[in-house]
């Protein structure tokens, strides 16, 4: 039988952005920062190709489902998450505008900030 420990609060971190913006390095320092997995569409995507799987297989939409299976699993086992993935400029602005009415709490940063205070911001909100 497993002992009962205390259970940290439960986060599930999601990572957007645009090509290049450092979402890999946040959401590596995220996962170090909750000592919990990271999972990412792009390395996701980049296993079913090496498996043969590309993208006139649907590789992409394989790899979103793959992430939100892993994810969905992680939360059903009580465990933290960290989910990785780019966003065309077109996505970007889109759920951008569905940011504005969630009042729930919740943390968002913007990349146009030096990465070190990003990290210091989401380390002050987890922790």
């Amino acid at each position: 039988m497993f002992a009962q420990t205390k259970q940290p609060q439960l986060q599930l971190v999601i990572v957007t952005g645009l090509p290049g913006t450092g979402k890999s390095t946040f959401a590596e320092y995220a996962g170090r920062l909750l000592l919990c997995p990271v999972f990412s569409k792009d390395w996701l995507e980049a296993s079913l190709w090496r498996s043969g799987i590309g993208r006139e297989a649907n590789s992409g939409w394989a790899a979103y489902d793959l992430l939100t299976t892993l994810a969905e699993n992680q939360l059903r086992l009580k465990q933290s998450a960290i989910l990785g993935r780019k966003l065309s400029w077109e996505e970007a602005e889109s759920v951008g505008a569905r940011y504005e009415p969630w009042q729930d709490d919740r943390l968002v940063l913007d990349t146009i900030h030096p990465l070190e205070g990003n990290l210091d911001a989401l380390h002050s909100y987890l922790l």
